[in-house]
């Protein structure tokens, strides 16, 4: 019976077995691993911030933009528009499916204006989907590009100039 409590008594306490070592590296890993990973979160997070607000600046700054869009440019692209949407489309003109979506214009207000027509039946009853490229120069509206239902491009040549040409006077 001696032999057996001594034994016991002369077992190796916990901290020089080598899987108790392994252990405490293994937290130790996991403590310090996170501490980065944390860091890393929050400087991803200060990125994401910083870029949501420049996302927000360009969205105003687009905004600002459309907004600045002459009345009479702004006028006359809605007149080429439903010319061309019930014309040469042969769709009824709603002037709540007409929105720019950008504009690029000189100091003499000539350039180009992008436009989507979406009336809100697109794809049913016939009614389609309508992007155009109008070029302003002087006074003068000339539709550039055509596209219906994202599906296929016009071929302008075998579209009336009534339908894709306009001419203001100021």
């Amino acid at each position: 019976m001696k032999d057996k409590a001594t034994k016991s008594n002369g077992k190796k306490p916990i901290f020089k077995k080598w899987w108790f070592w392994i252990i405490i590296v293994v937290i130790l890993a996991a403590i310090f691993g996170n501490t980065g990973a944390k860091n890393g979160v929050e400087d991803g997070a200060k990125d994401a911030i910083s870029s949501t607000e420049q996302q927000t600046e360009e969205k105003q700054e687009t905004e600002t933009k459309s907004d600045t869009l002459p009345t009479l440019i702004d006028g006359g692209c809605r007149a080429l528009t439903e010319n061309f949407v019930e014309g040469a489309v042969g769709e009824e003109y709603s002037m709540f499916a007409y929105n720019v979506e950008e504009f690029e214009l000189d100091e003499n207000e000539n350039g180009t204006i992008k436009i989507l027509y979406l009336p809100s039946n697109a794809g049913e009853d016939g009614a389609t989907k309508v992007n155009l490229t109008i070029s302003l120069k002087d006074g003068a509206y000339k539709i550039e590009y055509a596209m219906l239902s994202g599906l296929y491009e016009v071929d302008l040549t075998q579209v009336s100039k009534e339908y894709t040409e306009l001419i203001t006077s100021d």
